[in-house]
Parts: structure tokens; C-alpha cells; sequence
């Protein structure tokens, strides 16, 4: 019995040197890439709405960031209402599968439906939300993707373009609801 590799395969055998680099490169890059998303948390602090004192930013894993006010919690651990960005990873940034998408979200739970159906009825008739308002029975009020990045616009994305994109909807979403109150 004889095997044959495909072509593929057989490029992989001889040039198995550079794909090993190639593999370690895209690995460290990986964790470059989770700290330019984490980066997002300096640019938040600049801003003239942040508060330490109402704020957290909080890592949730290396593809999603997220903000909440200390008063949408009980104990200072669980937040009841997220202002995020979640699967932030080169492929969903730079390459073809679904897009990273931010966020605003609520928690499961015994209030969630009230915070859900308040949250809802603020943000349904807004036009600037019309487009990424999640009128489906989910934990998400607003899923906004995130613009996708060719390979000609790298100078683009490396300018933090795409971290601006974000900051600019946590702001917009953050100063909208800043005076909710969980009931």
C-alpha cells in the first residue's frame, strides 16, 4: 500500500521550517493582540465621563473587554449589565469568519427580564442604535459588529482605529443609560 501527500501536504514537508516559525509568530501575536484590545482601558480613562470611583473595566478572557457602573451590582463581582466587546481575535478583526461585535448585555438572573425589557424600551426608538438593536429574545439589547480590516489598511488598524470603534461605543451606550438604575 502506498500513501501520497497532497500538495498541500507536500509544501508543508518542505518548507516545514518557516511554518514552524510562521505558527510561533502568529502565537506571539495572539498575545499582542490581547494587549492592544486591553489597551482599550487607558484610552476609557481619558475620557471626561469616567469615573474610578462609578467605573470598572473588566478582562473578562483574552477576546473580550467589558465596562460596568459599581451601582449595576450587588457585591462589586457580579454585574448585572455589561458595555463590551467580545471575540476580539485576529480572525474576527482581520480575516473572514463572523466579525468581533460590541455589546451591551445583561446578565441572567431573577432581575434580568426587568433590566432587559427596561433597557429595551430606552434603546428601541433610538436611531442611532437602530442598526445593532437585537429585537430577539437574548441577553443582548445591542450587538454592534466591529468593521473588518483588509490587509492594504493595516496602517489603519495598527493606528487603533478599531480600539476608537469600540471606546466610541462604550461611550455612546454608557452616557445613554448612565443614570439606569437596577430595580
Amino acid at each position: 500500500m502506498s500513501f501520497s501527500f497532497s500538495e498541500e501536504g507536500m509544501f508543508f514537508i518542505q518548507n516545514w521550517g518557516t511554518i514552524e516559525k510562521l505558527l510561533n509568530s502568529l502565537q506571539n501575536f495572539r498575545s499582542e493582540f490581547s494587549n492592544y484590545l486591553y489597551s482599550v482601558e487607558k484610552m476609557l480613562k481619558t475620557k471626561n465621563w469616567w469615573s474610578e470611583e462609578e467605573l470598572v473595566f473588566r478582562k473578562r478572557d483574552q477576546r473580550q473587554v467589558y465596562i460596568s457602573k459599581k451601582g449595576w451590582s450587588d457585591d462589586d463581582i457580579t454585574y448585572y449589565i455589561w458595555i463590551g466587546i467580545e471575540g476580539f481575535v485576529p480572525e474576527s478583526v482581520l480575516g473572514t469568519p463572523d466579525s468581533a461585535y460590541c455589546y451591551l448585555w445583561v446578565m441572567t438572573g431573577s432581575r434580568a427580564n426587568v433590566i432587559l425589557q427596561e433597557l429595551s424600551t430606552i434603546f428601541k426608538d433610538k436611531e442611532e442604535f437602530s442598526d445593532y438593536f437585537t429585537n430577539k429574545k437574548s441577553n443582548y439589547i445591542l450587538k454592534k459588529p466591529l468593521r473588518k480590516y483588509t490587509e492594504e489598511e493595516f496602517q489603519v488598524f495598527a493606528s487603533a482605529d478599531p480600539l476608537q470603534e469600540i471606546v466610541d461605543f462604550m461611550e455612546k451606550v454608557y452616557l445613554t443609560i448612565i443614570d439606569y438604575k437596577i430595580p
